[in-house]
Order: structure tokens, then C-alpha cells, then sequence
């Protein structure tokens, strides 16, 4: 995520306004991002890792489970 953030002027991203959607295996990456608090590291050197790590929003469909 911080990765594609980072590449938001060559790409063409609005990292405001980034979505994630799939199924089974992926679903799992989905929610994760979706759930899990930003890691973006501000005060970082890398500027990748300023980078923010949060969905604007998170769809899935399969039947993988998350426990």
C-alpha cells in the first residue's frame, strides 16, 4: 500500500480515495488493510514509509474466514 502511495504521481492515484476488493486468499489482505491502524511512520527517512497504509474503502467476496 505504502509502495503504490508512493508511486501516486507516475500512477495517477488519489491515495485519498484508494479501494481494495477481493475474494478468498485476498480477501484476508483486504480486511486486514481495512481494519488495521495506519503505519505510516511520519518522521521516517524513507519516504515510502511516510506513506499512509489505510482504505478509503474494502469489499470482499469468498469464503475465506478471518479468526
Amino acid at each position: 500500500m505504502q509502495f503504490m502511495c508512493s508511486k501516486e504521481n507516475n500512477w495517477t492515484i488519489e491515495k485519498d480515495r484508494v479501494a481494495a476488493f477481493d475474494g478468498s486468499a485476498g480477501e484476508q489482505t483486504c480486511m486486514c488493510l481495512a481494519f488495521s491502524n495506519d503505519v505510516a511512520k511520519p518522521d521516517s527517512q524513507d519516504p515510502v514509509e511516510r506513506k499512509p497504509t489505510w482504505l478509503t474503502c474494502a469489499a470482499t467476496a469468498g469464503a475465506a474466514g478471518v479468526e
